[in-house]
């Protein structure tokens, strides 16, 4: 099992956060999400950051960031 934690930006609410989680749930065997701090955790994901972030940027202005 790997698992990547990635600094999220600009998430300011729960709607922010399901947008997220959804987003991202394809791309990754499991994905969780929080406010405080600001991350989002990949188990074992199927694509690099720079396809996250694409797939992020359907739903939101919100940007992913290797911690």
């Amino acid at each position: 099992m790997h698992k990547v934690i990635y600094q999220v930006s600009g998430m300011r609410c729960g709607g922010c956060l399901s947008q997220v989680k959804h987003a991202l749930a394809a791309l990754a065997d499991e994905v969780e999400v929080t406010l405080d701090p600001p991350q989002a955790i990949l188990t074992n994901p199927k694509q690099p950051l720079d396809q996250l972030n694409a797939a992020l940027s359907q739903v939101g202005r919100y940007v992913l960031t290797a911690s």
